[in-house]
């Protein structure tokens, strides 16, 4: 196939983007829990 000689120097990017989406995910996830959750849970007022 032509597209995979054309292309080849582009498949390091899948990965590099994929894991930068989790890790992004991960951490509005884990600053949501400690911003919002935790307080809450704790009977004080959320910002």
């Amino acid at each position: 196939m032509i597209a995979d000689e054309q292309f080849k120097w582009f498949y390091w990017l899948g990965p590099l983007l994929g894991a930068g989406c989790l890790l992004m995910l991960l951490n509005m996830s884990v600053t949501y829990v400690r911003k919002v959750v935790i307080p809450r849970s704790r009977g004080r007022r959320v910002e």
